[in-house]
């Protein structure tokens, strides 16, 4: 595994744990620390929101396919999730596309 990622600026992980036993779950989180060495972005994508708050610095959060707001982590869980969630409805744009496609 140590190859993994080792000649790029940025890896994108895509739902990480997704399907994963819970055992490897912190394996996998410990993996994903240590390829966000100095020089390198990761970009993770989950809809995890432990996960989420757990791994990442910054949150960027979208909604109808739009980004509708930027965090600075704390780590701090029920700050953060009300930060998102609040990023998240208070988005009329997003709202109005999700009302107008039936997602809402």
């Amino acid at each position: 595994m140590a190859v993994l990622g080792a000649r790029t600026g940025i890896l994108m992980i895509d739902e990480p744990t997704t399907g994963v036993d819970i055992g490897a779950k912190g394996d996998l989180y410990q993996l994903i620390r240590e390829l966000a060495d100095p020089g390198r972005a990761l970009l993770v994508i989950t809809s995890d929101m432990p996960e989420l708050i757990g791994l990442v610095d910054r949150i960027v959060v979208m909604h109808g396919y739009r980004i509708v707001g930027e965090l600075a982590n704390t780590r701090d869980y029920p700050t953060m999730s009300r930060a998102i969630m609040g990023l998240i409805h208070a988005d009329p744009v997003g709202r109005a596309a999700a009302d107008a496609t039936g997602d809402g």
